[in-house]
């Protein structure tokens, strides 16, 4: 029932049909940078003021706000994506109903985007000391014009104020569909991209308990790394000869990228770790420990242990 004051023109009938094709059912991320409230309070100069606004553009830039490169463009269209932003936060969605979905189903097309994710969230560390962190979950999304309502995006903002840690935080909902898709059983046990991108937390959020999955981001994007990075390396990889020793070409190029990433990281979490409030601390206490168990399991070498 809607209530019309006395003499006033009764509010048309929303037209059922619009709501319709303007509403969806996805996946939606919600993306925060750790510390850009504080670095916000801190800015007091036009200096300080550049470089706050190219941290946060370089964040967005990662996770595909406004692309202009011709194939994020079309990804986007064929993914029916929309990635939006404001003040430190980025907002990415697409449905499970899109051109990409059609031809591939619903379950390589997400855990694709998943690691565009996780992919996006290790650069932002490599490349500026950007630590993030946020949620994806499952749910309706409706936007019309500027309007825009989706309890997907409520469920994942609520995972990212629920991480206390830097990591991307996957929904219950997104998780059990994941979980359970049928298409899931094409994978044999060690190539699962339920057991493989996925790790459980268990911490304390407001003094209770508090567990969920993540994005593995470090695992992921080690396991992305190419051993046939550069031209040179391609060169020397082709003047081998085939066999032994191009095979030994690849082991080396791939464990000295390996190191790099590795090394590149726990610099940059030591840096956080020296430059945070103590309060803030802890979390790349974690972050380190998280890191050092990575390195364990990719190339058992203590030279890319993370030691704060």
């Amino acid at each position: 029932m809607t209530f019309v004051l006395p003499g006033a023109t009764p509010p048309a009938p929303i037209p059922h049909d619009d709501i319709v094709s303007k509403t969806s059912f996805g996946v939606c991320a919600f993306i925060d940078v750790l510390g850009f409230a504080e670095e916000v309070r801190r800015v007091s100069t036009l200096d300080d003021l550049v470089r706050t606004r190219d941290r946060i553009n370089r964040v967005r830039n990662q996770f595909d706000f406004e692309p202009r490169d011709d194939m994020l463009l079309d990804l986007h269209s064929m993914y029916d994506k929309r990635v939006l932003a404001f003040s430190d936060s980025v907002i990415a969605y697409f449905p499970l109903r899109s051109k990409a979905m059609e031809m591939q189903g619903d379950f390589d097309p997400v855990f694709s985007e998943l690691a565009g994710f996780a992919e996006a969230q290790g650069a932002c560390v490599l490349g500026n000391g950007d630590f993030v962190r946020g949620g994806v979950e499952l749910g309706w999304w409706f936007q019309d014009g500027t309007t825009l309502v989706s309890d997907a995006l409520v469920e994942a903002h609520g995972l990212e104020t629920r991480a206390d840690v830097p990591v991307i935080a996957i929904g219950e909902r997104l998780y059990e569909h994941a979980r359970s898709h049928r298409d899931r059983q094409a994978y044999a046990t060690e190539i699962d991209p339920v057991d493989t991108a996925f790790r459980r937390y268990e911490g304390i959020y407001k003094g209770q308990p508090t567990r969920f999955y993540y994005l593995d981001y470090i695992r992921i994007c080690l396991d992305s790394i190419d051993a046939l990075e550069t031209r040179a390396d391609v060169e020397r990889y082709k003047a081998a000869a085939p066999g032994p020793a191009r095979q030994a070409i690849l082991d080396t190029s791939h464990r000295a990228r390996l190191l790099e990433w590795l090394t590149c990281h726990a610099t940059q979490i030591k840096h956080a770790h020296e430059t945070a409030p103590i309060v803030a601390q802890s979390k790349y206490v974690w972050l380190a420990d998280y890191h050092n168990e990575m390195c364990d399991m990719h190339i058992a070498d203590p030279s890319c242990y993370c030691r704060l």
